[in-house]
């Protein structure tokens, strides 16, 4: 694991493509994988969260909201432009 390395920042692709509005079983995924990723790496860790422009605005709102708990370092392009 990473927390017996070098390493203090790592950057995450945070979810596949959603729908403008998706479902709460999406939202979940994307919530449990920061999760088992924050647990994996620990507190000391900086966790950068690229997104690729694969949300729109109301699942953004929504799913930013539920990965801020985890304590992201940054949101790298959320919102698609089109």
């Amino acid at each position: 694991m990473l927390k017996n390395s070098n390493y203090n920042l790592i950057k995450m692709n945070a979810c596949p493509k959603m729908e403008y509005i998706d479902t709460e079983g999406a939202i979940k995924a994307s919530v449990n994988r920061m999760k088992a990723v924050r647990k994996a790496v620990g507190p000391n860790i900086g966790i950068g969260l690229d997104f690729h422009g694969r949300l729109k605005y109301p699942m953004a709102k929504k799913l930013l909201h539920e990965l801020e708990k985890f304590n992201p370092l940054f949101y790298e392009e959320p919102i698609c432009s089109s």
